[in-house]
């Protein structure tokens, strides 16, 4: 069996082309989607032990990841309704 590299799991992802590990992108994810008012890219550089400029680019990452969703179609499905809760 051969074994692939891992760049080779990153083609075609937001994670393309970044040097920084797989593990710093899932928790500034994790940071960024369990924040409820979102988190600066500061922060999350000093959380994570990166420098402003990389945080900035895996936030930035993030979000425009999450922009490009296809908002034509409703959450609930087709003449569904979606009941949402704050807690």
């Amino acid at each position: 069996m051969q074994h692939l590299s891992p760049a080779l799991h990153r083609y075609g992802t937001l994670y393309e082309g970044s040097h920084a590990p797989l593990n710093k992108w899932l928790a500034a994810t994790h940071l960024l989607m369990a924040s409820e008012k979102g988190m600066p890219a500061s922060r999350i550089g000093s959380l994570l032990g990166l420098a402003y400029k990389t945080a900035w680019l895996l936030c930035h990452r993030i979000r425009e990841s999450l922009r490009k969703a296809n908002l034509d179609t409703p959450l609930g499905g087709q003449n569904q309704g979606v009941e949402a809760d704050e807690t």
